[in-house]
């Protein structure tokens, strides 16, 4: 595997607790020698922010789809209003 693609998944191993303790403490030896693969690690660890992000406002807005449609029925909203009275 090519080195760049190598430290993507080392640092995504990293990021999501997948290391033994000897390869994190090895590889946050390279956090601290390497100022370029922190930086990546930075900026893919944001990656993973944004990504979750965006999968959390989607399923908001699911919700909020859901909700209105069964709103929209006079029936289930008798019952919701008959069940929180």
């Amino acid at each position: 595997m090519r080195k760049p693609l190598l430290d993507m998944e080392t640092t995504e191993r990293y990021l999501f607790n997948r290391m033994t303790e000897t390869e994190k403490a090895g590889f946050t030896v390279r956090l601290l020698t390497e100022p370029e693969l922190y930086e990546q690690m930075v900026l893919q660890q944001c990656t993973y922010r944004l990504i979750r992000y965006q999968a959390r406002q989607q399923q908001k807005q699911q919700l909020q789809h859901i909700h209105t449609h069964l709103m929209q029925d006079p029936e289930f909203s008798k019952l919701l209003h008959q069940i929180f009275q």
